[in-house]
């Protein structure tokens, strides 16, 4: 399934954003960037429905490695900036202190659930301004906790106003009682959290403006002696890609 609908998916993906280097009139601009916001949003439809599948069946297992909070945080975010444009949205981040502390946690997770939360947003709400923040809080030497915010704010709702609790098992009984990508991505993101034994709040968008709030804890590491370039090989590892289609070939030669 993975392989049969992702492929092909990419490969419309892959052409759309080769399309959009090239000098287009507007209305043709405006084609390619609808058929790539439709293919993007299958894309995450499968790739949501393939991890919540592999997370519920105890597929996805915890992999901690020393990485600079930075480098996860920004890899997180860099795909739903792109999205907050293609979607009318303002995107701000703010950071707090103690973000460029190697850690010792799950990046690829961290990364994934900072993507997320901010896609979440930023579909939750049209033309919206949506806010993250990242912090690090420390308990001495040792021990730390992450804590990730995102809000929006729109003109009928311009704060973004208190969280209220929801638990992992409300996520589900949502996504069973009706199957929609929202709902799915909330009930992914609980899952995530809970695999990286942290906490979160949220308020979904149809009680107002949308905020949620996740804390994982983090172990912190002493660098001495530590390489930078190690550190970041971990947050950022190698991929090799083998594939045999040749639209994809094109894609991947005209990208690297």
């Amino acid at each position: 399934l993975n392989h049969s609908i992702r492929t092909p998916l990419s490969g419309i993906l892959g052409l759309a954003e080769l399309l959009l280097e090239n000098s287009l009139a507007d209305d043709q601009r405006e084609y390619i960037v609808a058929i790539r916001s439709c293919a993007c949003a299958l894309n995450d439809l499968l790739a949501s429905t393939l991890d919540y599948a592999s997370l519920a069946s105890g597929g996805i297992h915890i992999e901690d490695q020393d990485f600079p909070l930075s480098t996860a945080i920004d890899a997180g975010l860099r795909e739903s900036q792109r999205r907050a444009v293609d979607n009318g949205a303002e995107f701000f981040v703010e950071t707090g202190a103690g973000l460029d502390q190697v850690v010792r946690a799950d990046a690829l997770r961290i990364r994934d659930v900072i993507s997320l939360m901010t896609r979440l947003a930023i579909h939750s709400t049209p033309n919206c301004s949506v806010r993250f923040r990242a912090e690090l809080s420390t308990w001495g030497r040792r021990l730390g906790e992450l804590i990730l915010a995102v809000r929006t704010m729109s003109a009928t709702h311009p704060e973004g106003g208190a969280t209220t609790a929801r638990s992992c098992e409300d996520s589900e009984t949502l996504l069973m009682e009706s199957f929609r990508i929202d709902t799915l991505e909330t009930a992914l993101i609980h899952r995530l959290v809970e695999l990286l034994r942290g906490s979160l709040r949220v308020r979904p968008g149809n009680l107002g403006p949308f905020a949620m709030k996740i804390v994982i804890p983090v172990a912190l590491r002493d660098v001495s002696g530590l390489h930078e370039e190690r550190a970041a090989t971990a947050a950022c590892p190698s991929v090799l890609v083998v594939d045999d289609n040749h639209i994809s070939l094109r894609v991947l030669h005209s990208i690297l």
